[in-house]
């Protein structure tokens, strides 16, 4: 996956937060440091404790479920609807 040009943290800048965490940083010192938020560097320091370096790694941003999403019939009218439409 690719990391997004303004993105605050990289795999390696998460990498640096868990270093100096190690090192006896503080979350706030870190966070000053990097500018980004204590609560982010809280965020990868918890996803490292529970998955170790692969929890690093960037993760999709699309939502596990969708409560809202038509059903498959309803998506299949409007698409042929919209077919006719086009083809007429």
């Amino acid at each position: 996956m690719d990391t997004h040009q303004n993105a605050r943290t990289t795999r390696h800048s998460r990498m640096l937060i868990v270093e100096r965490l190690a090192g006896g940083w503080t979350a706030t010192a870190i966070a000053d440091a990097l500018g980004v938020d204590p609560r982010t560097v809280r965020k990868w320091r918890d996803r490292y404790a529970a998955e170790g370096v692969a929890g690093l790694t960037d993760r999709s941003s699309r939502p596990h479920r969708s409560p809202t999403r038509l059903t498959a019939h309803a998506e299949d009218e409007i698409e042929a609807r919209s077919f006719c439409a086009s083809s007429a």
